[in-house]
């Protein structure tokens, strides 16, 4: 009974510390259907572009345990780092890449860079359904 008992208690420490997993996962909050505002500009060769539509996407868990990813078109998939007081960063970004949720039901991130005689913008909103 007694090596019952060692093991019992052996097979609960490991499954409980033996576990990469988080006990409570804080994107689940975020997950979901959203309507996303998306305003693209840019700069190239003295011409100017501007367009702003909206679409509706999904917000679901990344590749890792700290990543979201946003797809509101196929070709339009975003993979960001969501930390833990909601701010994002794009993964694999060279310029500037940031955003937030402003709230369990509200998104926002700009990806924003140059050179070379051009500069793009992309601003996009999200809202949950």
């Amino acid at each position: 009974m007694k090596i019952f008992t060692t093991l019992i208690v052996v097979f609960c420490v490991v499954s409980i510390t033996g576990c990469k997993k988080p006990l409570f996962d804080y994107r689940k909050k975020y997950l979901g259907d959203y309507s996303f505002s998306v305003h693209k500009s840019s700069y190239i060769g003295g011409i100017s572009y501007d367009t702003s539509y909206t679409i509706d996407g999904t917000i679901s868990k990344g590749s890792d345990l700290q990543s979201i990813q946003i797809t509101y078109a196929s070709h339009d998939a975003l993979e960001l780092v969501l930390y833990e007081d909601g701010s994002l960063q794009v993964k694999n970004c060279y310029y500037s890449c940031t955003g937030e949720f402003e709230s369990v039901n509200k998104m926002r991130y700009t990806i924003s860079g140059g050179g070379l005689g051009g500069h793009g913008t992309q601003s996009v909103t999200g809202t949950k359904k």
